[in-house]
């Protein structure tokens, strides 16, 4: 549903494959974005716990333990300013996922002036926001 409902919008860049014969079931729906830190701020407002786990967050070389500080990665380093995952429970249904859409197409339609559709179902459903499932529930 996310790869479906997201694709055509402007500034993200989502997880495909070149070969249609190749697909994932997306335990971690990764999406990237140079507003990274706003789109996130954006999905908490509206009720949407993505993750960015800083030991994903951070680039591997980064990590004190390792003592690699010295070595300059500008791509690894760019790509872990940009990546959030998605929500992608089991525990989701479709109205939750497409509460998540309308929300990453409202960021769209505000920050790249694009306008996406309508978006009256959802916006009318306050139940929806209600229903989500924080990540921090998931983890314990």
């Amino acid at each position: 549903m996310y790869q479906a409902g997201l694709t055509k919008l402007p500034g993200l860049q989502l997880p495909h494959f070149a070969d249609d014969r190749y697909f994932d079931v997306f335990l971690n729906y990764c999406i990237r974005t140079q507003k990274r830190n706003e789109l996130v701020a954006h999905l908490k407002e509206n009720g949407v716990e993505p993750l960015t786990p800083l030991s994903i967050a951070t680039p591997i070389h980064r990590h004190p333990a390792l003592g690699l500080q010295h070595i300059s990665l500008p791509r690894t380093e760019q790509i872990a300013r940009e990546f959030l995952y998605l929500p992608t429970t089991p525990e989701m249904d479709d109205s939750q996922v497409n509460h998540v859409i309308e929300v990453i197409q409202c960021f769209s339609e505000k920050h790249y002036s694009v306008r996406v559709g309508s978006r009256d179902a959802l916006r009318n459903d306050p139940s929806i926001s209600e229903r989500l499932i924080p990540w921090s529930k998931l983890e314990s």
